[in-house]
């Protein structure tokens, strides 16, 4: 199916014109079918179902590596690659922001003999860790890093377990002697040996 870019043609009697015209209405509305409500009811019709783009350097041969904001617009939503993965950005006149984290999941086996790498993250990024230990949800540790300089600095933060209200960390996170290269790293500390489940959402700098 393609479209019938000069429609309808002058140099055409109307019944000339007739099978490309219908043929353009069918395209309209097939395209715009795949992200739009298109002519299914009076409520969803020219809304939005989805957003599909493509990381908006890759469109435009020659394009900047971030989308500029149209004439008489005040914002623009796009992505681009950071760290190797493709990420939503929004720009206004204040500056440009990324709104949709990257993220890593999975397990890693903790104890308290020392600093084991739970998952490795891309250079320049920081973002937030939460890691709780399968079975136990009191064993649960947050934190933040930051990778640059190819060195992963993991910072804990102090959670309240239970009615003594006493602050602890299930696990603690490396960083200075205990960093190593791009790994977030943990160690047990007021938890238990296990395998730990993690979350880890990052943003690009």
């Amino acid at each position: 199916m393609v479209w019938t870019s000069v429609s309808p043609d002058g140099t055409k009697s109307v019944k000339q014109n007739t099978a490309p015209m219908a043929a353009n209405t069918v395209y309209t509305e097939t395209n715009m079918n795949r992200d739009h409500f298109w002519n299914i009811g009076t409520d969803e019709d020219g809304r939005h179902k989805a957003v599909n783009m493509e990381n908006f350097a890759d469109t435009a041969i020659g394009a900047p590596a971030d989308s500029p904001i149209a004439t008489g617009m005040d914002g623009v939503m796009y992505l681009k690659t950071v760290a190797g993965t493709v990420q939503g950005f929004y720009r206004n006149a204040a500056g440009i922001y990324q709104f949709i984290p990257a993220f890593l999941t999975g397990t890693a086996a903790l104890t308290t003999a020392g600093f084991t790498n739970i998952v490795t993250v891309p250079n320049n990024t920081y973002g937030h860790i939460f890691i709780w230990r399968q079975g136990n949800n009191k064993d649960v540790s947050s934190g933040s890093f930051i990778a640059q300089s190819s060195v992963c600095q993991a910072i804990s933060s102090l959670t309240l377990f239970d009615s003594s209200a006493t602050p602890k960390m299930a696990v603690l996170y490396g960083n200075g002697t205990n960093a190593s290269g791009l790994n977030v790293r943990g160690n047990v500390n007021d938890g238990s040996n296990g395998t730990y489940e993690y979350r880890i959402m990052y943003w690009g700098m």
